[in-house]
C-alpha cells in the first residue's frame, strides 16, 4: 500500500495490497476503503503529536532550529510507518462500519413483534414494562 507523504496529502493505494473483498467489492468499495485508512493516518498522527509533546526536555531553549524542525516531523513519518505497515486496524472497522450493505442493515432493525411503529401511528410506552415478572433474589450473602 502506499502511505501518505508527510504533509497528509493521501498518495493513491496500489489496489495489489488491498484486501480481497476490498478489491472485489469495486472502484466504490476501493476509495471507500482509502478513505478509511486516510482517516486513520490522521488519527495517527494527532496522537503522536500528542505523545511527542509530552516528551519535550526540560531545556528546550538551547535545542537548534534544525532539532525543532525534527521534532515537528517526526508524527508525520511515525504515521506513515504505523499506516504503511497495516495500520492499527481502524481502517478495516471503519469500512466495515461505512460500508452500504452494514449501514443498512444497521440503521433499519427490525421491529419487535407486536411492538409499536411510527407507521401505524401508536408511540411505544415510556419507561421500564410493569408486565414483566420479577423473581427474589434467593442467594445469601456470608
Amino acid at each position: 500500500m502506499t502511505v501518505p507523504a508527510v504533509g497528509g496529502a493521501m498518495a493513491p493505494v496500489d489496489v495489489r495490497s488491498l484486501p480481497r473483498d476490498v478489491r472485489a467489492g469495486g472502484p466504490q468499495a476501493q476509495k471507500t476503503y482509502q478513505a478509511a485508512v486516510a482517516f486513520e493516518r490522521v488519527l495517527v498522527e494527532q496522537l503522536t503529536k500528542e505523545l511527542s509533546a509530552t516528551a519535550q526536555p526540560a531545556d528546550d531553549e538551547t535545542a537548534s532550529a534544525a532539532t525543532g524542525a525534527y521534532r515537528d516531523m517526526l508524527p508525520g513519518a511515525m504515521a506513515d510507518a504505523l499506516t504503511g505497515a497495516g495500520g492499527i486496524g481502524l481502517a478495516r472497522q471503519l469500512y466495515d462500519a461505512m460500508r452500504p450493505s452494514a449501514a443498512t442493515a444497521a440503521s433499519s432493525p427490525a421491529p419487535a413483534s407486536g411492538a409499536a411503529t411510527p407507521a401505524d401511528g401508536a408511540a411505544a410506552p415510556a419507561g421500564p414494562s410493569t408486565t414483566s415478572a420479577t423473581t427474589p433474589a434467593t442467594g445469601s450473602l456470608s
